[in-house]
This record gives C-alpha cells, sequence and structure tokens, in this order.
C-alpha cells in the first residue's frame, strides 16, 4: 500500500424530505454523490432519488414495497399519478440553490485536502 495515493474523493449521503400529497405522508429519500472536479477542482454533486419511507395513508402505516405498490395502483384506476404528484411536491421542497448551499456548508471541508 505504499504506492497509494488518494487523487479524488467521493461521499454519498443519504437525505430524507418529508412530502405531502393530500392524505399520503411520506418521506423521499435521495442519495447525494458529492465529488470535486478533476477539471475545474470545485464541488459537484449529483442526486438520486432512491426510495420511500414511512408512508401512512390516511393515519394508517403502508407497510414495504407492495403496501405502496398497491396504494399507486389504486390511484392509478382512479386517473391519479401518485408518483407524478410526489415528484411534483418534492420539486417545491427540494430547491436547487438551497440544495448547493447545504453542499458546500456542509461537505466543503472535507475535499480541502485533495
Amino acid at each position: 500500500m505504499k504506492n497509494f495515493k488518494v487523487t479524488s474523493k467521493t461521499i454519498l449521503v443519504g437525505i430524507a424530505v418529508p412530502i405531502e400529497v393530500g392524505q399520503i405522508k411520506l418521506d423521499n429519500i435521495y442519495q447525494i454523490a458529492i465529488y470535486k472536479g478533476i477539471a475545474d477542482n470545485k464541488m459537484h454533486y449529483d442526486i438520486d432519488d432512491i426510495d420511500y419511507q414511512n408512508v401512512t395513508y390516511m393515519g394508517m402505516e403502508i407497510d414495504g414495497y407492495k403496501g405502496f405498490a398497491k396504494l399507486k395502483e389504486f390511484h392509478k384506476e382512479l386517473g391519479i399519478d401518485l408518483s407524478n404528484l410526489i415528484m411534483i411536491a418534492a420539486s417545491e421542497k427540494l430547491d436547487a440553490q438551497d440544495l448547493e448551499k447545504w453542499v458546500n456548508d456542509n461537505f466543503k471541508e472535507s475535499f480541502k485536502e485533495l
């Protein structure tokens, strides 16, 4: 291991964004990959929507992936695109400028030595 040198660093961070759409409440889980660009030496990030947790409908817990899939299918049969409504609600809460400031405020020091 004496010939190895760290040349880049990536930090993966998971965040939960609480979403409320009508009677549905959930935590929308995102994974953020934060890295320093090789060409420009600046911090960058990519964000992926990866999961839903703590889903409740009319105050009742919806259990697991299958339960949430049934809930989405139920709404789809009524002509309601639940996934789209959740995406719209999440985009209203997850502002790109706020996210960039949060990443810089919390992780800039992590990349100082590279």
